[in-house]
């Protein structure tokens, strides 16, 4: 089973990428594209680093906020993604104050709720199929077994 899951969503008919991490149960925005959603700078990372020290300035360091990711991608390859936690999200834009700031907080807590729960539901569902699998259950077995414990 894979470390990360990738889904999409649309804020205000930009896609903004949401990083699931499986062993720490953790949700995660890909840093860049958060800041142009907030921003809509023409070079993100540029933008980042105006922040940043902009925000140095007055002794609140940023990249306290974000983590970098390695995650392999599809063809194998590992890209380093700098990301930011769903709960640093919210702090990191109640920082920056964005003229949008309500409707994002709220895109944001609406994403943490519900949603979340849902993928992460689906996503142990998928490890308990594999599970089967693996240990030589054949489709039908396992669609019985999983209706059983439904009823």
């Amino acid at each position: 089973m894979p470390d990360f899951y990738i889904f999409k969503k649309k804020y205000q008919k930009r896609t903004i990428t949401l990083i699931y991490h499986y062993k720490t149960k953790t949700w995660y925005f890909i840093r860049n594209e958060l800041i142009e959603i907030i921003f809509n700078p023409k070079l993100p990372s540029s933008y980042w680093v105006h922040l940043k020290k902009k925000y140095l300035k007055i002794n609140i360091d940023i990249d306290n906020y974000t983590k970098i990711m390695k995650i392999t991608s599809k063809d194998n390859k590992i890209h380093p993604q700098k990301v930011i936690s769903i709960n640093n999200a919210s702090k990191i834009i109640k920082i920056f104050n964005p003229k949008d700031k309500l409707n994002l907080i709220k895109f944001i807590k609406n994403i943490s709720k519900k949603e979340l729960i849902i993928l992460e539901n689906e996503l142990e569902l998928n490890k308990v199929i594999t599970n089967y699998i693996n240990l030589g259950y054949t489709k039908k077995q396992i669609i019985e077994i999983v209706l059983k414990k439904l009823n």
